[in-house]
């Protein structure tokens, strides 16, 4: 007996306006087949006993991979997440990092003749360039006004996020020394 019947799917057209255009949109309805699916399950004695314990279960789980976090952090400085995606962690933290810095910076570089404020701007110009090197940071910008479907391309994405890349670390390896308080 299959899980569900495709004689059931409903299909769904929808017309919507983009710009001076009208699309039309096709989707598949699932919902009611798996309502039917779920209907049909029944629970043994040894389901009903095991399931309320599931959520401790995952929390145990959860627990000792902190604790094995904790402890490699304890003994290498770092743990597996932080370089996971070692990027996004490196825009994060750093995002964090200059945004405080430049909150509790009392200290002004030579070259800047104590111009608090143009120090401030070249501060303000690296979380602009950090931000733009975020991809989901991008992503809601370019889609902000469009359908909830439109998805921007990743050539334009990845060309803007490789541009302020450049200009951010041009910026950061220019002013590396000058950044301490």
């Amino acid at each position: 007996m299959p899980l569900y019947d495709l004689d059931k799917i409903k299909t769904h057209e929808k017309v919507v306006i983009v710009g001076n255009d009208e699309l039309t949109v096709k989707y598949n309805d699932f919902s009611h087949i798996f309502k039917d699916c779920h209907e049909d399950v029944k629970l043994n004695f040894w389901d009903r006993l095991i399931m309320p314990f599931i959520p401790i279960k995952i929390w145990l789980k959860t627990k000792r991979y902190e604790f094995k976090w904790a402890c490699q952090r304890f003994k290498r400085g770092y743990d597996d997440p932080d370089w996971f995606e070692l990027y996004n962690n490196f825009i994060s933290r750093y995002r964090k990092i200059l945004t405080d810095f430049k909150q509790r910076n009392q200290s002004v570089p030579m070259e800047f003749e104590n111009d608090h404020d143009s120090w401030t701007a070249v501060i303000d110009e690296m979380l602009y360039h950090l931000n733009f090197m975020d991809e989901t940071y991008i992503i809601d910008l370019l889609s902000k006004n469009m359908p909830k479907y439109y998805k921007p391309e990743p050539i334009t994405v990845y060309e803007i996020m490789e541009k302020h890349k450049d200009e951010f670390f041009k910026l950061f390896s220019k002013y590396f020394f000058n950044l301490w308080d």
